[in-house]
């Protein structure tokens, strides 16, 4: 009898939204993992709700994702603003340290994933193995070519029969201290990442624990805002107290700061979506002062 431990599993993180494209994406891993294993392939988690773009935040989706399930060694397929078929950027496979695959544009998507386990193989993908001839389509890279290559990595293909080694290092997005980084879709929680609060390093004050009466407050900069999907409401800058708790002893409606699960600073509104009640988006920078 078969069982779940003879092939892969599978994560697949877009910008599609609503879009059906996601539904033909996921036919094709079907349609290759039934092939070989005669049934449908484990599908671990699916998201589809990076905004619409959106490299940074869909480089976060992926990497929470993955580093749940990294005792799995599951593979990943991320389509967000590929730009593949144009040619504006490579298509590639990469492995990392710990045995997690990534198939997708090499636009900086995976660099939180690069991050946490490094990368032990790179291949660019040879576009001779694209489901359907460039020619004659070249407007759906997560249907036509990620999906047919992360299908064979599902049923057990090595990542350097997809293509040749990669060239060039693998595109890393830059990150500046006190930029957020992602917004969670259902809480609204902001991560970003570690700036100073009275000459001390932010994250190290909060893993000391020592942050239980500091209270601060925050100045939040749009201007470089690159979740176009969330626009401004409340101007370029503006500035809103904050306290340092855990998330647990936050009380409701207010405003604060904590070290979440990720190892990041998180900004939140407690029973509220701080993306909203502050507006907050990814790319905007976050300032902490000492109150």
């Amino acid at each position: 009898m078969e069982t779940l431990n003879d092939s892969r599993p599978a994560i697949v993180v877009t910008d599609f939204g609503q879009d059906s494209a996601k539904g033909r994406l996921l036919a094709e891993l079907h349609r290759i993992h039934f092939e070989i294993h005669r049934r449908a392939p484990e599908i671990l988690d699916e998201v589809h709700t990076v905004p619409l773009g959106c490299i940074t935040a869909g480089s976060w989706e992926l990497s929470e994702l993955a580093q749940g399930f990294d005792y799995r060694k599951p593979v990943v397929v991320g389509v967000v603003d590929p730009g593949v078929a144009d040619g504006a950027r490579k298509a590639i496979a990469l492995e990392t340290q710990n045995g997690i695959s990534y198939v997708g544009p090499d636009n900086g998507l995976p660099t939180r994933l690069v991050e946490l386990f490094g990368v032990k193989h790179a291949v660019e993908l040879d576009p001779e193995h694209r489901r359907v001839p460039k020619e004659k389509t070249s407007t759906f890279d997560g249907r036509d070519f990620f999906a047919v290559q992360a299908g064979k990595l599902l049923v057990g293909e090595e990542i350097h029969n997809l293509g040749n080694p990669l060239d060039t290092a693998v595109v890393r997005l830059e990150h500046e201290p006190g930029t957020v980084q992602y917004t969670d879709t259902v809480s609204g929680i902001a991560k970003f990442l570690s700036g100073q609060v009275g000459g001390l390093d932010l994250h190290q004050r909060l893993q000391e624990g020592n942050t239980a009466s500091l209270r601060a407050e925050v100045t939040i900069d749009r201007s470089n805002r690159t979740e176009w999907t969330r626009p401004q409401r409340n101007g370029t800058t503006s500035n809103h107290p904050v306290t340092f708790k855990p998330f647990s002893q936050v009380g409701v409606g207010s405003n604060a700061i904590y070290a979440g699960s990720s190892g990041v600073p998180e900004l939140c509104v407690y029973l509220r979506r701080a993306c909203e009640e502050l507006d907050v988006g990814v790319g905007d920078r976050i300032t902490v002062h000492a109150a």
